[in-house]
């Protein structure tokens, strides 16, 4: 099957979310410590009239549109799903996001390319077998988070014509 990276179109104008270090600590996005999250969190961001709300932030966290979201869980049903609300006073925008609990999978050949020894890939080549058949995750074994998204939930957004997503295929051994 084959799997893709999955995350946002970095040309698009973004918001940027900010404030959100006292609210999601990056050490409890894990399936060990999400109990540690409030259910329901409010971010708030600084944009402008051009900004574009896309469908996938990956920026502090790895977070999902209200559509994609309820995607992700038909096909992957055990997912925890952490609500985020991203709100704008000055621009009167108040808009449901989800964090995903994802799996972080240790799935990396080592025939994979690294970007500075393990900060970054630059060649993905995963172990289809070690992925468990998992629909969406999070690659172990390097330091920025990467999240990997097979074909057929890929289609499955792909065909709601997402906003400012950009995928990249990956190798499957």
């Amino acid at each position: 099957m084959q799997h893709f990276l999955i995350e946002v179109e970095t040309k698009d104008p973004l918001p940027e979310i900010i404030n959100w270090y006292d609210k999601i600590k990056p050490q409890y996005v894990n399936e060990m410590n999400a109990h540690k999250i409030k259910e329901w969190l409010l971010l708030d961001v600084n944009m402008n009239q051009d900004t574009i709300f896309p469908d996938i932030f990956c920026d502090p966290f790895f977070l999902l549109s209200k559509d994609i979201a309820k995607l992700v869980n038909k096909y992957e049903p055990g997912i925890r799903m952490v609500g985020v609300n991203i709100f704008s006073k000055k621009y009167r925008i108040f808009l449901p996001y989800f964090l995903p609990i994802l799996p972080i999978i240790n799935c990396l050949s080592n025939q994979s390319e690294f970007i500075h020894e393990d900060i970054d890939i630059s060649r993905g080549v995963i172990i289809e077998r070690e992925t468990t058949g998992r629909g969406i995750f999070q690659l172990a074994g390097i330091e920025t988070q990467r999240v990997v998204i097979r074909l057929d939930l890929l289609e499955s957004i792909l065909r709601r014509e997402p906003i400012s997503i950009r995928v990249q295929e990956i190798e499957v051994v």
